[in-house]
């Protein structure tokens, strides 16, 4: 569960202008002016005035920039706006950098192949070369970045222009060891590093230098030489994987259809596309399955052989999107996190508290325990239960952590540094250690007695990010689903001795896309339970209906079997 991620956005868009585009054009325009014609992937942390300071460190002071920009707008709205073609007209350029959204659905790549190419000779009459600034996918799904890629590379080519494939830059700073954070909070927008990637690569482009042949230096000196270095090497990495100028097309892969064989089965399917499944157990007793569903405000009892009901009724008590669940079969108790979050339904039902950790009695269904969660703000998601009853619980909105101990009354409230994004959490049988998966800053190790938490590197320093779900296996391996690459994948972490470092990182399975978005998952002995199709990157922030997403998925809950670790 990202939403944190993706309600930030929200955030972001509230500090930005409205309506029309917000035209920024040179006084002095000379013969190497820029023109960025776009939306919020160019006007958020300033990427044309990036391109101007990084063209200033190499002494370049004929680089000058212009801008045309506006939230949401696509080519299509800029062209019927007109501010755009106006400023083809008043000003000379030498270059124009066209920019829309990811485009990686098959319509979205033939609008933004149209809207180029009437573009192009209104380019060319201004005497200036396109210049398509390639965007990357949401951090949810980076399953795109091939299709975008792809997508901007033949509109390049459909107008003779040049490709700065700033979203494969993107793909390789997260593929780099140890991975850059090129993401905003939102999982839309480039963080500074990520706007520093992208200036690098439509700088180095156009003027046909080396990414790596730039100072490494960062405005303000605010990032470290090192993490420069590495920026400019990802950049590097790009530019080499794709031309300047396109002189064919490029084939789409295929990132729905044909999925490779793997290792995984669907357990349980449920016909209810709208369930929107999220948080999963299973009952080690009889293998009953508990899923929550984030739409229906429920928790749902899955018992083998038979067809999903309700524990309780949808919204009972108040309860709002249910997210994360753990059965404890000691004390007979389900304990379930939920949250006000748009996607879930209001018809007819009570109004929730906010964000909270509740417990339900398992023979009754009655509640038995109940806990606001801070000011109740923020989406708590995934939770585990400690071998003493102690619950854990992640916040990823607030990047907070929350500790119920047995038979206490309050809750305690962690703000660890370093972590941005908690999602799993994962328990030692000793309940003195509990690993914690940042998704965008990896894996962590909190010490539950000195509660000092401390970030999980591999021996050469890297640290693995992207990870939702996490559990530990009885081998004392950790198992985590990893939404946040360029594949979906199901990892097996194998920890040192003392469960502060990494010693081998195995892909247990690896797919170009699952029916929707992989999240979290269950244990039972050496069959591992996950949920491959929440149904996040179907909903918008504001919890309708992407309709350019299509259909819901279908409800699939998978099993896969565990190697051994030795």
């Amino acid at each position: 569960m990202r939403y944190a991620l993706a309600s930030l956005l929200v955030g972001v868009l509230g500090c930005l202008p409205l309506g029309l585009p917000d035209p920024k054009i040179p006084r002095a325009v000379g013969d190497r002016a820029v023109l960025f014609i776009g939306n919020s992937h160019t006007y958020v942390n300033d990427l044309p005035g990036m391109v101007r300071w990084m063209a200033r460190q190499v002494g370049d002071t004929g680089l000058r920039t212009g801008e045309v920009s506006a939230p949401n707008f696509a080519l299509e709205d800029h062209l019927a706006i007109g501010q755009a073609a106006k400023a083809l007209q008043d000003s000379r350029w030498k270059w124009v950098v066209l920019q829309q959204g990811t485009s990686a659905l098959p319509e979205s790549q033939a609008n933004l192949e149209y809207y180029t190419r009437i573009f192009g000779p209104a380019i060319r009459e201004a005497g200036a070369d396109p210049v398509l600034y390639q965007i990357w996918p949401f951090a949810s799904r980076r399953f795109d970045a091939d299709a975008a890629l792809t997508s901007y590379w033949n509109a390049a080519f459909a107008v003779q222009g040049i490709l700065a494939p700033a979203g494969d830059a993107f793909t390789a700073a997260l593929e780099s060891d140890p991975p850059i954070n090129v993401y905003h909070d939102d999982g839309l927008h480039a963080s500074p590093l990520g706007t520093y990637l992208a200036a690098a690569v439509i700088y180095a482009r156009l003027a046909g230098v080396s990414p790596e042949s730039l100072p490494a230096t960062f405005p303000s000196g605010s990032v470290d030489s090192a993490t420069v270095r590495a920026l400019q090497r990802a950049a590097s990495t790009a530019l080499a994987r794709s031309p300047a100028r396109p002189t064919a097309r490029r084939v789409v892969k295929d990132t729905t259809a044909g999925l490779r064989d793997s290792l995984s089965a669907p357990r349980l399917v449920i016909d209810d596309t709208t369930f929107f499944p999220e948080g999963l157990d299973v009952d080690p007793r009889d293998g009953t399955m508990y899923v929550t569903s984030i739409r229906h405000r429920t928790v749902y009892r899955v018992r083998p052989g038979a067809a999903a009901e309700p524990v309780l009724a949808s919204g009972a008590e108040g309860l709002g999107a249910a997210m994360g669940v753990r059965l404890d079969v000691r004390r007979n108790l389900l304990w379930v996190t939920a949250a006000d979050l748009p996607y879930m339904r209001r018809d007819g039902l009570p109004p929730t508290p906010g964000a909270e950790l509740v417990a339900f009695d398992l023979a009754s269904g009655r509640v038995a325990q109940r806990h606001l969660l801070g000011d109740g703000s923020g989406a708590p998601g995934e939770l585990a239960l400690a071998s003493d009853g102690t619950v854990l619980v992640s916040d990823g909105l607030r990047a907070q952590l929350y500790r119920l101990r047995p038979g206490a009354r309050a809750i305690e409230v962690l703000r660890p540094e370093g972590l941005r994004s908690p999602q799993g959490i994962a328990v030692s049988p000793d309940a003195a250690v509990a690993w914690v998966a940042d998704w965008s800053r990896g894996l962590f190790r909190w010490d539950l007695r000195s509660d000092v938490v401390a970030p999980v590197t591999t021996a050469a320093g890297g640290r693995i990010g992207g990870m939702d779900g996490l559990l530990r296996a009885a081998d004392g391996s950790l198992v985590a689903v990893q939404n946040g690459g360029s594949r979906p994948r199901v990892l097996q972490l194998l920890l040192n001795a003392t469960g502060d470092g990494l010693e081998d990182v195995r892909v247990l399975e690896e797919r170009d896309a699952y029916e929707g978005e992989p999240t979290v998952g269950a244990l039972l002995g050496d069959r591992y339970f996950f949920v491959s199709s929440s149904a996040w990157p179907f909903w918008d922030e504001q919890g309708g209906r992407k309709s350019e997403r299509g259909p819901l998925p279908q409800v699939i809950l998978r099993e896969l079997a565990l190697p051994k670790q030795r």
